[in-house]
């Protein structure tokens, strides 16, 4: 998959109800947003495993499908998690009104959900007021259209007067104007709203670029400078000199795997990775102090020691207490 082709949003969804998928697609054109799915997306012949990973890792948005069938599959879990782990945005949108799994409670803390039952108008509108709030340049180049559009008016209404003639009577003499006219006319906008297109992709493609940077992820070859493709999880391979290219997370990894247990301050010097992602690591437990290394971080709720994460293992037990399904006929009020 090559990196500069990746998708806005990441659909997740069970195929049980590609109904409500095709819907949900068919809004996102009309939005002019464009977005990833499977099957549809993933080249004949190529393993799900590898392209559904990368497709995640490039997408801006996660766009989960809640229901009670995506609940129990086992691809949209496997996704889930994969979002987390490239920290993408989770929007949730449910389709029924399934009460959520201890699993999915838990991954879906603090994550607002939008409710589609009995109020589908209203969720689709809200929806769509945070996808465009989420992508990167989308609403300003809607922005952009419609005060295009405007200055187009303008421009036009002033031209007319200054020529002394109505923008009505304008309008007729074009209606009446020659064949070739006509189509030089039709020619000149299709070629403006080419270059207009042109220039927002090119504003997306910069600060999709930008983040991408600030992210640690490479946008091309650091040997070569050619286009890179994603060869499996943080490792990238150059199509003109072939070589692998690496994410702040793999670059460290590496480094560990060849010299062994080192702090901080020599991991930063030594892969260039800045130390708030060395940091920012260790907290998601991609990383680990050694055992028998004397330092260690502390639990944010009651200081313990700790080799790795943000909670001690007597934390993580009284925090997973609090997402556990109540026993009995009492339900979760949210539906």
């Amino acid at each position: 998959m090559d990196v500069t082709e990746e998708k806005s949003v990441f659909i997740s969804y069970c195929s049980k109800d590609e109904r409500y998928i095709r819907k949900m697609t068919q809004m996102l054109d009309k939005m002019g947003i464009s977005y990833w799915i499977a099957p549809d997306m993933i080249p004949a012949g190529s393993n799900y495993a590898r392209e559904i990973p990368g497709a995640i890792q490039c997408c801006e948005v996660f766009l989960l499908v809640l229901s009670k069938n995506s609940q129990q599959s086992i691809w949209v879990e496997k996704e889930i998690d994969s979002a987390i782990n490239y920290r993408k945005t989770i929007v949730p949108f449910q389709i029924d009104d399934e009460p959520l799994t201890d699993m999915f409670r838990f991954y879906l803390n603090n994550v607002q959900t939008i409710y589609c039952v009995n109020r589908p108008k209203d969720a689709i509108e809200e929806l769509k007021q945070r996808l465009r709030s989420l992508i990167r340049g989308a609403g300003e180049n809607w922005e952009q259209v419609e005060v295009s559009r405007k200055e187009d008016t303008f421009e036009s209404s002033n031209k007319a007067s200054a020529e002394g003639v109505a923008p009505d009577q304008k309008k007729d003499m074009s209606e009446g104007a020659a064949p070739d006219q006509e189509k030089d006319m039709s020619e000149g906008e299709d070629a403006s709203a080419t270059e207009k297109t042109a220039v927002r992709n090119k504003v997306t493609r910069n600060r999709r670029e930008k983040f991408m940077r600030s992210s640690g992820i490479p946008v091309e070859c650091q040997y070569c400078g050619g286009k890179l493709e994603i060869i499996s999880k943080g490792i990238y391979r150059c199509k003109e000199c072939g070589r692998e290219n690496y994410d702040y997370l793999r670059k460290v990894q590496n480094f560990l795997r060849l010299n062994g247990a080192k702090s901080a301050i020599v991991i930063e010097r030594e892969t260039g990775v800045p130390r708030p992602f060395i940091e920012q690591f260790l907290a998601q437990e991609f990383l680990e102090i050694p055992k028998l290394e004397p330092n260690r971080i502390s639990c944010v709720k009651c200081g313990a020691p700790i080799r790795t994460g943000t909670l001690c293992e007597t934390c993580k037990r009284k925090e997973k207490k609090q997402f556990r399904e109540p026993v009995g006929r009492w339900r979760s009020h949210r539906r």
